[in-house]
């Protein structure tokens, strides 16, 4: 009786994992057709300098693009220049 109510568990731990990625599609989809109403702007965003910003350059931003229509402009800052301030300790 205990391995029977195992696997019902199992299952329904199954079908839980199964739809969460539904939930977030669905969040994800609406997100996008929320943000279709501003296709043919640009929007600028900061990123760091060197390896970290070929993401937005080669693969989000175009990924973007094409489901929104919003151009996305990449400016690339050093490290260093960031952040305003610094933590003192």
């Amino acid at each position: 009786m205990k391995f029977r109510t195992f696997l019902g568990a199992a299952a329904v731990l199954g079908l839980a994992s199964a739809s969460a990625p539904a939930a977030e599609k669905d969040a994800a989809d609406t997100a996008v057709e929320a943000a279709k109403k501003y296709a043919g702007t640009t929007i600028s965003i900061v990123w760091e300098a060197g390896l970290q910003s070929l993401d937005p350059l080669n693969y989000s931003g175009p990924q973007w693009e094409k489901l929104t229509g919003i151009k996305v402009k990449v400016v690339e800052v050093p490290t260093d220049q960031m952040f305003t301030t610094r933590c003192r300790v």
